[in-house]
């Protein structure tokens, strides 16, 4: 779709790291004033953009969108505005009421044309969780927001104490979060690491790097660390970088782009699940050929293009199908129609039978 005119919020001059000597990474005490110097400073918020209609323009980034807020926000405003079920997970909504939340979610953000596929695709997986959210906060309180209906909402209760693949599911949650490994704790607060990620770079004036992120999400205003692992993290990749960059002291800037990405993903774990420690939606830029975590695409272009023509397909044989069926409504409807005609037909000529009877008996009695 195209926008018209676009305003945005002022735009903020990036700052330059005071202390920070980029050339020398084996510097200990660059490491320490940058800790310094994201402690002390606030993080420039998003820029955002508006079109003509006041809505909110978002863009795709990593496997999420940002200004994320907005959208999020958004999100959970379409699910408010049409809660009429106990719907205990996206995939128990109705078809035509989740068409609605698409449709309210429409109204209040929007995106460019060649956007289209990758936001919707975002879309996808955002309202799944959102809806999972709202629902996990409204079991906790054990109180029903306004949102949800009273019938919706004793079945829901019913759900939650009875089926057991959704006890399963919330059984095994809680033993993940209190893994060896730990759960997702950070210091973010209501925002986003993406949002975050992206007001960094703007505030520095280049791409954000995964440890300079971590530190904005991962370390209290005392300067404490969340937990151990997250401490631990942050150590074991500054003991690799040094490795790796001893290796390769010649590399491009590409290359340490690289480098940094791939010693951040060995010191976090590894990928689980499509995820990686500390980097939240922006973990799909953890992979060959990418160099900077908040790389815009979310697939290679022939990738997208080849998936878009799929889902342009598929919404093309969904309006073939539905033509059909709308067919064989119309149709069937018509053959009732003439059934009844015919009924009705009949029992017109029997109550004209019926009464030219009872005239001839009168005819004949007078």
């Amino acid at each position: 779709m195209e926008l018209g005119n676009i305003t945005h919020t002022p735009p903020v001059q990036p700052i330059s790291p005071i202390g920070i000597r980029a050339e020398d990474p084996h510097n200990d005490e660059e490491v320490d004033n940058i800790e310094d110097h994201i402690r002390k400073d606030d993080i420039p918020e998003v820029e955002v953009k508006y079109d003509d209609a006041g809505r909110v323009i978002i863009e795709p980034l990593g496997i999420g969108w940002t200004p994320n807020r907005h959208a999020v926000k958004a999100l959970g405003l379409a699910i408010r505005s049409h809660f009429e079920g106990p719907y205990h997970h996206y995939e128990a909504v109705p078809e035509d009421v989740q068409v609605r939340w698409w449709t309210e979610f429409k109204t209040r953000v929007t995106w460019t044309a060649q956007d289209e596929w990758q936001i919707k695709k975002v879309y996808e997986t955002k309202v799944k969780k959102r809806l999972s959210d709202m629902l996990t906060k409204a079991r906790d309180k054990r109180k029903r927001p306004h949102w949800i209906g009273e019938q919706a909402w004793v079945d829901l209760l019913i759900y939650w104490v009875t089926d057991k693949k959704f006890k399963d599911q919330s059984a095994q949650n809680k033993i993940n979060r209190t893994s060896s490994r730990g759960g997702a704790v950070h210091t973010t607060g209501r925002k986003y690491h993406l949002d975050i990620a992206v007001g960094l770079e703007r505030k520095y004036g280049k791409p954000v790097d995964p440890d300079v992120l971590f530190l904005a999400t991962h370390k209290n205003k005392d300067g404490r660390w969340v937990d151990d692992r997250a401490r631990d993290t942050y150590e074991k990749y500054h003991e690799r970088l040094r490795v790796a960059q001893s290796q390769n002291a010649k590399g491009s800037t590409d290359d340490t782009g690289a480098m940094k990405l791939q010693c951040w993903k060995d010191a976090a774990g590894g990928k689980t699940r499509g995820r990686c420690y500390g980097t939240e939606d922006l973990a799909s830029n953890i992979r060959r050929g990418v160099s900077c975590l908040t790389q815009e695409t979310l697939l290679d272009p022939h990738t997208s293009h080849a998936h878009q023509h799929s889902a342009e397909a598929k919404a093309l044989r969904q309006q073939v199908q539905q033509a059909i069926e709308r067919a064989d409504v119309a149709t069937t409807g018509l053959v009732e129609a003439n059934q009844r005609y015919a009924l009705l037909e009949e029992q017109m000529q029997l109550m004209q039978e019926q009464l030219q009877m009872v005239l001839d008996r009168r005819s004949r009695g007078s």
